[in-house]
């Protein structure tokens, strides 16, 4: 089921919060029907609605960087960019530096980057650009003569690195299956922003999965079950996810693929934590 971590069962009071509203959802609790009420439970937030902004909450509070009204360093950023900047309401924020601190728990928005900057190498790789796969760190010689299967793993481990790490293994696992799914013939007409946004999106998948598999986990039910969860996490995150604009402008260099990945993080989770996911 999914993946298994370093912070599998973390013991914030966010977190604890999530793994209470998890029993609620596995085990919801019998409601007495109201004789008066045609419809008791009218306005209730579903269960999955209220584990869903919970889980957003608590990578929130786990990481400074993805807090809303996170600014950027770039001075010079795309118009993709600055597209999502006006959308999160920081206006030309762009152009100062953030005084917050980046001290958590985590290091979600640099996980963020890391994976525009993955993008930014495989979309190069795949339009056969050399100069811009070596900005990205990737040595072009490495991809030579190999599969674009394998490719994609020199990337993602150049890149992001082989560590055992929980939160990496998320961040690998969404950037590999986004990366798979690029290949010649396709890179040349990619909307860019489009693929980050779906990163990322797939990124907090990930990441709500190491923490609920070990919930999961302690519970006594079967694999079928849990992997309904997940499944239910995944299939709720999309239906919010494209409710993120996607620019047409293109986003241009390796700085405003992982600026526009930290952005798309922070938007992504505002959006769960409002809640409220349309079918």
């Amino acid at each position: 089921m999914g993946t298994s971590g370093a912070f599998g069962g973390s013991d914030t009071k966010p977190w604890t919060k999530v793994r209470e509203q998890l029993d609620e959802l596995l085990d919801p609790p019998e409601r007495k029907p109201d004789p008066d009420d045609d419809d008791s439970d009218d306005g209730e937030p579903e269960p999955l609605d209220v584990l869903i902004t919970n889980i957003a909450q608590a990578l929130i509070a786990d990481d400074p960087r993805v807090r809303p009204g996170r600014q950027i360093r770039n001075p010079t950023p795309s118009a993709a960019v600055m597209e999502m900047l006006g959308r999160l309401g920081m206006g030309d924020s762009a152009r100062r530096t953030s005084s917050r601190g980046t001290t958590g728990r985590r290091d979600l928005g640099g996980g963020a980057r890391s994976a525009g900057r993955a993008i930014y190498a495989g979309i190069a790789a795949g339009r056969g650009d050399a100069a811009a796969v070596t900005a990205a760190g990737v040595p072009f010689e490495n991809l030579a003569g190999k599969s674009w299967f394998e490719q994609v793993l020199v990337i993602t481990d150049t890149v992001i690195g082989t560590s055992a790490n929980a939160d990496e293994h998320a961040l690998r696992t969404a950037v590999v299956e986004a990366l798979l799914a690029i290949d010649a013939d396709a890179a040349a007409d990619l909307n860019e922003a489009e693929v980050l946004r779906d990163v990322i999106a797939a990124y907090v998948v990930e990441l709500a999965v190491v923490e609920l598999s070990a919930a999961l986990t302690a519970r006594e039910i079967t694999e079928a079950e849990a992997e309904a969860v997940e499944d239910d996490v995944r299939a709720y995150v999309e239906v919010r996810r494209d409710a993120i604009a996607v620019s047409p402008d293109a986003v241009h260099t390796v700085t405003d693929f992982e600026d526009a990945a930290e952005l798309l993080l922070q938007e992504v989770l505002l959006i769960l934590r409002a809640g409220g996911a349309s079918s």
